[in-house]
């Protein structure tokens, strides 16, 4: 980054660049993941469910940022954007999962209590013995 901005940026201020381009770096990905599952929801005649899930991830930004700010600086608002848009991809890969646009769900280590998904035929749990589901 110095090559780019030689002229008018300290040490300090390139730091803190560096920094938050790191973590809009964790948005982008989501964003991927969003526009990916809004494709398979549209293609189903389901275009309005990314928009609310959309509406509902600005609402965890708009809540997230002035107490992230207050806590961690200007990092708080690039943490809130990266919230932003994981709360958004991950509800709308969900109801692509839930209307059958996407046939695969792949889940991290958080096992919900209670989903109700008729479609799901198989479920894997990997190291099932470490979440306290093997005998």
């Amino acid at each position: 980054m110095s090559t780019l901005y030689r002229r008018g940026l300290t040490a300090e201020q390139l730091a803190v660049a560096a920094r938050l381009l790191r973590i809009q770096a964790i948005a982008v990905f989501y964003v991927g993941v969003l526009q990916l599952s809004t494709t398979f929801l549209q293609a189903h005649n389901k275009s309005h469910r990314p928009v609310i899930n959309l509406v509902v991830g600005a609402c965890v930004k708009v809540g997230l940022t002035p107490v992230l700010v207050r806590t961690i600086g200007v990092y708080g608002a690039a943490c809130a954007t990266a919230a932003c848009y994981a709360v958004a991809a991950l509800l709308t890969t969900r109801s692509a999962f839930k209307t059958g646009a996407i046939k695969v769900l792949v889940s991290t280590t958080v096992v919900e209590v209670g989903v109700d998904v008729p479609e799901a035929t198989t479920v894997v749990v990997y190291d099932a013995d470490r979440f306290g589901l093997s005998e």
